[in-house]
């Protein structure tokens, strides 16, 4: 296997729609992990704790890059292993802290999730535990004390150590294949940059730059911290559940138990008596709080501060994702004025020839326009169409990156290009000498000379009649209605890659995008973009 097919193999292994991890492997060490904390040769101390906070780093990725840091030398036990620590709902969210909250009359455990963001700052907003845990969490977090580790030196050694020694198979599960136990650690990022519903914002929520499969595909959207909460909540449950649904295919649900130490009230330490908890629980969709299942899970927020008299939440929802989003109202305003300059602009039969050419370049740059917001296209690289390279004008292709790229035109556009071929074959028509060009569409000079259309004049054009906005704030827009467009179709991460033109190398071959069912979906969407900016159909002649 050459270099590059090994890449290009990796890349669509990595990608979006991926195929998930083997559960069976990973059930099956998870076994082995629950055998090897409950083995009399080990007897470990403080199970459930142990237990708990390995639960903890595994759902959010710190188990990743155990034993080595960024420097290379050897990492120990207090540097791997957080102090954990239970706060008050009113708490402000720090790293590694937990919480108990009310959603209506249910109680509900919540961690502190940190934000990546672009200027390294310190965020920090709660996120519900997924319901497939909550059932060992919430007990475990009402019984703690506020403000105090969960664990002492001692502990974190023994937990140091289990994840670091080798773990043994009970005899019931031998001959089942378990998971390489970097593998197993990894189960959650391998789950979150293959999750084909999971949005890139949240993936780059949950995972450093550096481990991001599509790089930049984040930039382009935005979602609000409630928003991303909510994806992460229900994305974490379903690579739980799968697990639960093996679990109890295979019959090992009475494998993966751990002990729960119990008190009773006024007891001793020596009174204490242990139950079973089952790791892995069939989870009723009825006891989820009607909050957690929405698509934006919000919190009221109590602990405020005051700056120059005005009251501000520290724990505030904030927004993530691209710089350059412009509002829908205003690319919605911004062609309606298009719309009537252009009707004002019509010339009539007596109008002078260099009249004519005026008007049909306010079309073409209308078209540009039109063109980069409805089919993604990136006006740095193309802002029209090679003749050679458009199939009636439904379908086309365009240089992007040194490649073809191919591209889905709504209805909506491919009326508007006809209506624009009529123009263009008017004006030419009264021209002195004919206009030869290989771009579809294109402007002309008072001489009749055709020129390509560029970045720059086209910002130029743009900003002239909708102040302070650029041609590639379109494309931004572009990429957010892919996002949040839920009717008539939900586009996958996949998708939406294909319409913003986000591979790496290996991802474009094939034609999976040319199925018919692929560009059923590709279409629908596409002509839901007119309606949503109220665009109108403009006949031009």
């Amino acid at each position: 296997m050459t270099k590059k097919t090994s890449l290009a193999k990796r890349n669509r292994r990595l990608n979006s729609g991926g195929v998930m991890p083997d559960q069976i492997k990973i059930i099956t060490t998870l076994v082995k992990l629950c055998h090897q904390l409950k083995s009399s040769r080990t007897k470990y101390d403080n199970q459930e704790r142990l237990f708990i906070v390995f639960l903890y780093l595994w759902l959010t990725h710190q188990l990743d890059d155990i034993g080595v840091k960024p420097d290379g030398e050897a990492q120990a036990e207090s540097d791997f292993i957080p102090d954990c620590i239970k706060v008050t709902a009113e708490a402000v969210c720090k790293a590694h802290t937990f919480r108990n909250v009310k959603y209506g009359n249910r109680s509900w455990t919540e961690y502190a999730q940190f934000y990546h963001t672009p200027n390294d700052d310190q965020i920090y907003r709660w996120q519900p535990i997924p319901p497939s845990l909550h059932h060992i969490f919430n007990p475990f977090l009402s019984k703690m004390s506020y403000g105090t580790p969960w664990l002492t030196p001692k502990d974190k050694n023994n937990l140091f150590g289990l994840i670091n020694t080798k773990w043994s198979k009970p005899d019931i599960i031998r001959g089942f294949p378990s998971a390489v136990k970097q593998s197993f650690f990894k189960y959650f990022t391998h789950c979150v940059l293959i999750d084909n519903y999971l949005r890139n914002i949240a993936k780059n929520v949950l995972l450093p730059i550096d481990k991001l499969h599509h790089v930049s595909a984040s930039a382009y959207q935005e979602l609000d911290s409630g928003q991303i909460r909510a994806q992460i909540f229900q994305a974490q449950e379903r690579f739980l559940s799968r697990l639960v649904k093996q679990a109890n295919t295979l019959g090992w649900s009475e494998l993966l138990i751990f002990d729960r130490s119990i008190k009773k009230n006024n007891a001793s330490r020596s009174q204490r008596y242990k139950s079973k908890v089952h790791l892995l629980n069939v989870i009723d969709s009825n006891s989820i709080p009607d909050a957690l299942k929405s698509q934006s899970i919000r919190h009221e927020y109590h602990h405020t501060s005051y700056d120059e008299d005005r009251e501000i939440g520290i724990n505030e929802e904030i927004t993530v994702g691209s710089i350059r989003m412009i509002e829908e109202h205003v690319v919605a305003d911004g062609f309606k004025r298009l719309h009537e300059e252009i009707l004002a602009s019509k010339p009539t039969q007596s109008a002078t020839l260099a009249t004519h050419i005026d008007y049909y370049n306010l079309c073409t740059n209308h078209l540009a326009l039109l063109f980069i917001l409805l089919s993604g296209a990136r006006p740095h690289h193309a802002i029209s169409i090679e003749k050679r390279r458009s199939f009636n004008n439904q379908q086309v292709c365009i240089k992007d990156k040194g490649r073809l790229r191919p591209l889905f035109l709504g209805d909506y556009f491919k009326q508007q290009v006809e209506h624009y071929l009529v123009l263009q074959q008017a004006l030419i028509s009264r021209l002195p000498k004919a206009v030869h060009s290989e771009l579809l569409w294109y402007l002309l000079d008072h001489n009749g000379n055709p020129t390509a259309l560029s970045a720059q004049s086209v910002k130029i054009f743009m900003h002239a009649r909708i102040p302070n906005k650029e041609p590639y704030m379109l494309r931004h827009r572009f990429c957010q209605c892919a996002l949040t467009c839920i009717t008539p179709v939900k586009l996958t991460n996949h998708q939406i890659d294909r319409l913003m033109g986000h591979s790496s190398y290996g991802e474009h071959l094939g034609s999976d995008h040319l199925f018919p069912a692929s560009t059923r979906q590709m279409s629908a969407f596409l002509n839901t973009l007119p309606v949503r900016f109220n665009l109108k159909e403009i006949k031009y002649v």
